[in-house]
């Protein structure tokens, strides 16, 4: 836009200089400037022709001096420069002032000689008015807004604030997307953040102060990541991990599949088995460690695994199934008394099983006739200790078919660190030593005292018991003492006599002490 100024207009600064100026302060916004109008405004500048004559105090020739002034209205000198202009690129406003007084100008002028000079006469030759500009009005197009710059002795900016409709305009073209209400611009001083988030997608620009955009980024929603993995395989998705991993199933496959957050495109792998296998697997685990069917089975995935929780009448067991099926690792299991009756009765067919949950384990008791058996469980079902022991009447047959007994013998079975069977029959106790275990350890065929004792007729008998795998007895008659020593089978081996009185007493106590029964109870002298 050119306008006339019929005065003419000089410039302090061009309009070329200032306007480089205001390019300079827009042009770092990554958005070329594009002047859409520029204003400038007027004041009067008063040019004056001034002669001046003067001389000096010790030098009295007359000198003349004369001048052009451009003043504004304040008698302030302006400086100017180049040619007035009548035709000017840009708008204007006047702003009307008078010239300023005669004195001023002169004292002005007065600046031009030297400051030891005494003027001696002053006369305004010409005075003629033109116009300057005090300052620039710049408003340049920039980005999505506008810049106002103003250029005078100092160059400020004003960057007008981002209109909603424009930024939308933005938004749309760059994300494709319709609906402004999903938009929130935030002014953060320096430029603009802008999101837009609907259920499918979630775009953020970041802007410069012009609406230029620094950055963008538009990424699916966890939940369309989902949808889109859902559709691709037709099923369920199970856990979604960081942007995006999403792991699913459909009813043979368990996949996981990557989505790319920008695009949306999603590529899917097989990596095992899905929930419904692996709990029809889990039911068979359960019953193969638990021992019965599970009234409940939860199944839940994990990126390590499908993590598995089963319940039924003999306790609660959790553990870890490899994607695949291909493995499964027990995390914690707690079994309870109906397990220990049922693993009693697998381990030991046929028997009768009593199951009793103790503290921190579970004893299972178990007869089959022939062998008590005491197992101690775990509460995760593992043996922590076992006990084997023959029952009395399958010890008792035993020592028949050892001894070579049919039956009627007087019967009596002791339990020590061995179990020990004494079998008396005809006067005399057939010993058998077995293991807990049934195993014959020793035997020992030896005369039942009270029979032998009544076999040799003693009347008086003091004592009489085993020692050392025979037979002792102790007698007395008349005037002595009897000491027998038999053998096993019964047959005397040794016999001693001691005279009652003082004078035998010493022989006596070596005899009592060498024919002292040992016990009476021949299970006792049995190896």
């Amino acid at each position: 836009m050119n306008t006339q100024v019929n005065e003419g207009v000089l410039f302090s600064t061009s309009y070329e200089e200032a306007i480089n100026r205001a390019l300079s302060q827009v042009s770092g916004f990554r958005a070329k400037p594009v002047l859409q109008d520029c204003s400038a405004t007027l004041f009067p500048l008063y040019a004056y022709k001034v002669t001046l004559e003067y001389d000096f105090p010790n030098d009295k020739r007359t000198r003349t001096l004369t001048t052009t002034l451009y003043l504004n209205s304040e008698g302030e000198e302006v400086k100017v420069k180049g040619d007035p202009s009548f035709e000017v690129p840009f708008s204007v406003k006047y702003v009307n002032q008078g010239a300023p007084p005669e004195p001023k100008v002169i004292e002005t002028a007065k600046r031009e000689i030297p400051s030891s000079a005494e003027l001696l006469s002053s006369k305004i030759e010409e005075m003629k008015q033109l116009w300057y500009p005090s300052s620039f009005t710049f408003l340049f197009s920039v980005g999505i807004t506008t810049a106002e710059v103003n250029v005078n002795g100092q160059t400020k900016v004003n960057i007008a604030p981002l209109k909603r409709d424009s930024v939308f305009s933005l938004v749309k073209s760059e994300f494709n997307l319709d609906d402004e209400s999903k938009i929130e611009i935030k002014d953060r001083g320096d430029g603009y953040v802008v999101t837009y988030s609907d259920e499918n997608w979630n775009g953020i620009l970041e802007l410069n102060k012009v609406g230029v955009i620094v950055s963008k980024e538009l990424k699916i929603t966890e939940r369309h990541a989902v949808s889109i993995v859902e559709k691709k395989v037709n099923g369920r998705a199970l856990l979604t991990k960081g942007e995006f991993i999403v792991y699913a199933e459909d009813n043979t496959t368990l996949y996981k599949c990557k989505v790319d957050p920008h695009t949306g495109d999603a590529s899917c792998e097989r990596i095992g088995i899905p929930s419904a296998k692996v709990k029809e697997d889990a039911q068979t685990f359960f019953l193969n460690n638990m021992l019965s069917n599970p009234s409940v089975i939860n199944v839940e995935f994990s990126e390590k695994g499908w993590n598995v929780k089963g319940s039924g009448e003999t306790g609660v067991m959790e553990f870890i199934v490899k994607h695949d099926g291909s493995s499964v690792k027990p995390k914690f299991i707690n079994v309870n008394e109906k397990f220990g009756e049922l693993w009693g009765r697998k381990e030991f067919p046929g028997c009768e099983v009593k199951s009793t949950l103790m503290k921190d384990s579970i004893q299972v008791s178990v007869s089959d006739g022939n062998m008590d058996h005491v197992v101690v469980l775990s509460l995760e079902g593992k043996v922590k200790e076992r006990r084997d022991s023959i029952t009395d009447s399958y010890a008792v047959k035993l020592a028949y078919k050892t001894m070579g007994q049919v039956s009627g013998c007087s019967e009596k079975v002791v339990r020590r660190d061995h179990v020990i069977v004494d079998l008396l029959c005809n006067g005399k106790h057939h010993l058998v030593k077995l293991s807990e275990e049934g195993e014959v350890k020793g035997t020992l065929d030896v005369v039942d005292v009270s029979s032998l004792i009544g076999a040799q007729k003693f009347n008086h008998v003091i004592s009489a018991g085993y020692k050392d795998k025979g037979v002792v007895v102790k007698v007395e008659e008349d005037n002595e003492f009897r000491y027998i020593l038999f053998s096993p089978q019964g047959e005397k081996l040794k016999e001693d006599t001691c005279s009652k009185g003082f004078l035998s007493k010493v022989k006596c106590v070596k005899q009592e002490l060498e024919y002292r029964p040992s016990t009476q109870d021949p299970v006792d002298i049995i190896d």
